[in-house]
């Protein structure tokens, strides 16, 4: 979702798709968008380079080009890829079209492949494969700022020759050969993954238990139901028909179902979320592609199979659900809500089943466990049967809210702020932001140095006052061991750094209460699919250190992190005030180390803000970090860290506290037999692709072993896995 530092640009051309898999569906399902009419697999070639000169020979001498290229003749292949086309904002549909081949992209293909004077190439040759937006300005022909559309298209190869283009330059990045790839009849495949719902013999009886309908259990789910084996799919939650309700009552009468909520129900917490489909584990992986079909055919738009940052919104990620479910359905799967988990059956050393908060028992030797990373009673009655865990690293924060016209401005410019963003209606994406920085130990101490004596200089009471930060408690070696482990997390020993960063950036969104409880008050960022809100949010986190919760050990052991954010949460509703109120301030209050006073800014957190101190909410280490951080956004940003500016408490549940290990072949837990830990909640992934992503793993490994087939989740970030049993 993060930590790499430089400039706050809504982001660049994005990578180039590199091999995705072409899965088709059964009958009445939707197949992905075209504009040509040849189909073809991508290749597995390596990452995108930035494009250097190409030329066509027109039938000269090969051999020729850089390093790592060589000339080919245009028929060596059917299909070739081309990166780097570039077409002008204003001469592009905008970011509610991503599959069309429009004239611009047309003359810009052409013009790159070497088509001669006016010719261009048909559009039925071209199909776009990536298109994303690059808000960087440049200069333009007249000397005048423009900002571009990056695309990457596949064109047939025939076209080309017909164009008169008989030789390329092959060069990953620039153009690659694809190979042709007749699909094989839809009907050999149903919907979702694509494969095929026979069993192939061998699957047993016995039902496999998936705990968590987040994106890691249903696609876990969809990938052992595909494959003819029985799954019985529970949560603790409601289907979101019935969710959907539980939270208006939150958002009207300011009650919390502890069952069905933001968090707990189906799909997860990330229904009521962005829906952003970005990952960090390999955009163009085989397993990626996969979700983002299954995604597609249960009612995504195109623009996820294309789109650089595709996402959905919550409006359209609960249509997808109910389309997911039905097939699931349709496939045997039996969907349980309201069944809430107490604690795993263990038999002779292994898994034996689940135990309900009923009382009853379900059968299963294999429980898929994906219950996401607030299933806090979960990780408890873990301990109880001695599952091995491991405490980790995660983070917690603020969130942080602007007008989105702020955001837009600063990304933009004022002229295209107002006239091509329009509140998620005009061609210009609502504009985004990714912050990062790393705040050594001297950062920290000079940025409390400089509040102390701004606040000396100002009239009235500071918390910033001489003496308030001690640097050496920003080191994370404060009880460790010689090996820089305290309890089994990492320590970064001597390291004397925290990374602060925004996370899970909202544009056009609504912060929104994710407590499961009423004691305790937690923070997240959400969006519909326009981003129409007049409101810009993100996390505002710094890194949590083994040694920031080495105080809670005695008491809570390998779950002392679990209770430090509990601990937050708790002192969240304090300031609040109950009834789910956030505790506020504006950011550069926070920076002079005064409480807010007076009106604040406006807020979208429905269910109220309190004016109250958050400067003195984390200890001063973390502190010190986030006034180093706000001094540096600030500078990059100007108004990022202003009056304007309007800082919410607490934004605690970045990531899982701890990592149910795990073996990395088999997916099973290290100490539990018959356990397979997966998702976000496990420790695996961050966010809904990459949980989709692991659960698509641990289905396939249990599927194999149960079928006798060989199924292979290849990708780029897994190294080709291959459950083979």
């Amino acid at each position: 979702m993060y930590l790499s530092c430089g400039r706050p640009a809504a982001l660049g051309a994005s990578r180039a798709a590199r091999k995705s898999c072409v899965v088709l569906a059964a009958a009445g399902a939707r197949r992905p968008p075209s504009t040509t009419g040849f189909n073809q697999a991508p290749s597995n070639s390596g990452r995108q380079k930035p494009p250097g000169q190409h030329r066509q020979t027109g039938g000269g001498g090969g051999g020729g080009g850089s390093s790592g290229s060589t000339w080919q003749d245009v028929d060596t292949t059917p299909v070739w890829r081309v990166f780097g086309i570039v077409v002008p904002a204003d001469d592009d549909p905008g970011k509610d079209e991503y599959v069309q081949v429009h004239p611009a992209l047309l003359a810009a293909v052409s013009r790159k492949v070497g088509v001669r004077g006016a010719q261009l190439l048909p559009a039925e040759a071209v199909r776009v494969v990536r298109k994303s937006f690059d808000a960087r300005s440049k200069r333009g022909r007249g000397q005048s700022e423009v900002r571009t559309w990056a695309y990457c298209v596949d064109v047939d190869s025939a076209a080309l020759k017909e164009a008169g283009v008989r030789r390329l330059e092959e060069r990953p990045g620039s153009f690659e050969r694809q190979q042709q790839q007749d699909a094989p009849p839809a009907s050999q495949h149903s919907s979702g993954t694509g494969h095929s719902s026979s069993s192939g013999g061998g699957a047993s009886a016995e039902p496999v238990v998936v705990v968590g309908s987040g994106p890691a259990g249903l696609w876990a789910a969809l990938q052992l139901a595909e494959a003819g084996v029985k799954v019985i799919l529970l949560d603790r939650g409601q289907p979101v028909e019935v969710r959907g309700r539980d939270i208006g009552a939150l958002f009207v009468r300011q009650q919390v179902n502890p069952e069905s909520n933001l968090c707990y129900g189906e799909g997860g917490a990330g229904t009521w979320s962005d829906g952003k489909l970005t990952t960090r584990i390999g955009r163009n992986s085989d397993p990626v592609r996969q979700v983002l079909d299954t995604l597609y055919r249960f009612g995504a738009p195109d623009s996820v199979l294309v789109s650089g940052k595709p996402h959905l919104g919550t409006d359209r990620l609960v249509r997808i659900l109910k389309a997911f479910r039905q097939h699931l359905i349709e496939l045997g799967c039996e969907v349980r809500f309201g069944s809430r988990v107490e604690q795993l059956v263990v038999r002779n050393g292994r898994v034996g089943g689940v135990q309900l908060a009923d009382g009853s028992t379900i059968a299963a030797s294999r429980v898929v466990l994906a219950v996401g990373h607030s299933s806090r009673d979960v990780y408890r009655s873990l301990l109880q049967h001695d599952v091995s865990i491991t405490p980790k690293p995660f983070a917690v924060g603020f969130r942080i809210e602007h007008p989105q016209g702020l955001i837009d401005s600063l990304q933009y410019g004022e002229d295209d702020a107002t006239s091509k963003v329009l509140r998620g209606k005009g061609p210009f994406p609502v504009a985004e932001y990714r912050l990062a920085a790393e705040i050594t130990a001297d950062a920290a101490a000079q940025a409390a140095a400089s509040a102390a004596a701004a606040a000396s200089k100002r009239s009235g009471s500071s918390y910033f006052k001489e003496g308030w930060y001690q640097p050496l408690s920003l080191a994370s070696d404060a009880g460790s061991g010689e090996d820089g482990v305290i309890d089994g997390a990492a320590a970064a020993v001597g390291s004397g750094s925290r990374g602060v960063y925004s996370f899970c950036m909202c544009p056009g969104g609504q912060i929104v209460p994710t407590s499961t409880n009423e004691n305790e008050l937690c923070i997240n960022g959400m969006s519909f699919s326009r981003r129409d809100s007049k409101w810009a949010n993100s996390a505002l986190v710094v890194t949590v250190q083994p040694s920031d919760w080495q105080h809670l050990v005695p008491q809570h052991g390998l779950l002392a992190g679990m209770a430090l954010q509990e601990g937050y949460e708790r002192e969240a509703a304090r300031r609040g005030g109950a009834a789910f109120v956030a505790p506020a301030q504006r950011a550069s209050d926070f920076l002079a180390g005064r409480p807010s006073s007076g009106q604040l800014p406006p807020s979208s957190y429905r269910l109220g803000v309190k004016a109250t101190s958050l400067h003195d909410f984390y200890p001063p280490h973390m502190t010190a970090a986030f006034v180093a951080a706000l001094q540096r956004f600030n500078r990059q940003m100007p108004g990022f860290a202003g009056d304007q500016a309007l800082l919410h408490a607490a934004e605690t549940r970045t990531s899982a506290p701890i990592r149910i290990d795990r073996h990395p072949t088999s997916l099973e837990s290290v100490s539990l037999p018959g356990l397979y830990p997966c998702g976000e909640g496990a420790g695996y992934a961050g966010g809904i692709v990459s949980s989709a992503v692991d659960g698509l793993r641990v289905g396939a490994t249990i599927a194999a072993e149960l079928t006798g087939r060989d199924l292979t989740i290849a990708s780029n970030a897994f190294k080709g896995v291959k459950a083979t049993y």
